[in-house]
């Protein structure tokens, strides 16, 4: 899977660096995926390193009638 995603990539700069000469609009479309690519790592690596404890979640439970109402609230 990363040797394909590899090839996307290098091959959309490859590409798009040939187009850009001839026709912008075409080689923007080719550094379209490599947008993709760079989106796709950063979003999957941010919440990779962002974590969560449970001690840093607060809860508050209140009864109301026959019901239990949680409300909590995460801090970081």
């Amino acid at each position: 899977m990363s040797i394909i995603v590899l090839m996307v990539f290098f091959g959309s700069l490859f590409f798009g660096i040939k187009m850009w000469k001839k026709s912008r609009w075409i080689s923007f479309l080719c550094f379209g995926p490599i947008i993709i690519i760079i989106a796709f790592i950063s979003y999957f690596s941010y919440h990779f390193i962002y974590k969560t404890t449970p001690d840093s979640l607060q809860v508050h439970v209140e009864k109301e009638n026959n019901n239990f109402v949680l409300n909590g609230v995460w801090f970081r």
